[in-house]
C-alpha cells in the first residue's frame, strides 16, 4: 500500500458517516487557502478551516504542499489532519 492509500484508508475507516476525507492543495499561506485538488472551484479559506494557525508559517517554495482535510459539520468545516509534498 502506497503512503497516500493507506493513511487515508485507516482514517476513513475509523471515522463516522457523514464525515469525509478530501485531498487538497495549499495556495497560500497569509491567509491560508486551500484548493480542493477535486473541485478546483472549491478554495477553502481560515472562516472554514478549524485549525489554520498551525499551517500559517508554511513555507511554499519549489514542490506544491497538499493536505489531507477531514470535511464535518455538514460539509461546511475543515480541519487539516496532516500535509506532504510529493515527489
Amino acid at each position: 500500500m502506497s503512503h497516500e492509500t493507506s493513511l487515508k484508508e485507516l482514517i476513513q475507516n475509523m471515522i463516522p458517516e457523514g464525515v469525509t476525507i478530501i485531498t487538497g492543495r495549499i495556495i497560500g499561506v497569509n491567509p491560508l487557502r486551500v484548493q480542493v485538488v477535486n473541485d478546483q472551484k472549491l478554495i477553502l479559506s481560515e472562516n472554514t478551516i478549524v485549525n489554520y494557525n498551525i499551517y500559517k508559517n508554511l513555507v511554499l517554495g519549489g514542490n506544491d504542499i497538499f493536505a489531507y482535510i477531514l470535511v464535518f459539520g455538514g460539509n461546511k468545516r475543515y480541519y487539516i489532519l496532516q500535509t506532504y509534498t510529493e515527489g
